[in-house]
């Protein structure tokens, strides 16, 4: 009977230590498959690690190209406003120049008739040179009033004429390249 035992308690033990390295291999091979879902998570954050670095470059590299071409933007339009003020005056100089000339003559003395028609010469000039860039006179007296184009600073009654229509002007309006610069300032029939 002792031997029975002994050959159930070597037979228990068997299993027992069967059980346990079946245990053990299945913590090994645990242990394994973590170490390499470990190995795996560690180089997926060096890639993000990576490409964080290389996103966060090219962010700073468009940062300064914007600003880079705000700047260039900037000196360039103030080169263009430059330029076209150097254009204007520089065709605004032979009106100067005629202006001058009906001042000197006129200082001289010289006949009232003339020294008018010089001045009204510079005008038709100066106009013909403002027209030429753009500018055009906006009509009023006889029109119909347009608070886009002009503006009322009157009302009075005008028998024989329309009710709201502009009588008499009394600062010309402009356009600069059909966009309202000034508005003329008018007085509208009742």
């Amino acid at each position: 009977m002792m031997e029975k035992k002994e050959k159930d308690w070597e037979d228990e033990l068997r299993k027992s230590t069967a059980e346990q390295e079946a245990t053990d291999t299945n913590k090994v091979d645990e242990l394994l498959e973590l170490q390499k879902e470990l190995e795996k998570s560690q180089t997926e954050l060096e890639k993000s690690q990576k490409e964080r670095e290389v996103l966060g470059d090219r962010l700073l590299r468009l940062m300064a190209e914007f600003d880079n071409f705000r700047k260039r933007s900037e000196r360039e339009r103030l080169q263009l406003i430059e330029q076209a003020n150097a254009g204007l005056i520089t065709a605004l100089l032979p009106i100067v120049d005629d202006l001058q000339r009906s001042l000197a003559s006129a200082e001289q003395g010289y006949d009232a008739e003339a020294v008018i028609a010089g001045m009204r010469m510079v005008g038709e000039n100066f106009m013909r040179l403002l027209a030429e860039r753009g500018l055009e006179p906006i009509a009023s007296v006889g029109q119909e009033f347009d608070p886009e184009q002009h503006e009322a600073i009157m009302q009075v009654d005008a028998p024989g004429v329309e009710s709201n229509c502009v009588v008499e002007e009394q600062q010309k309006g402009y356009q600069l390249n059909g966009k309202v610069i000034r508005h003329a300032r008018v007085v509208v029939s009742r």
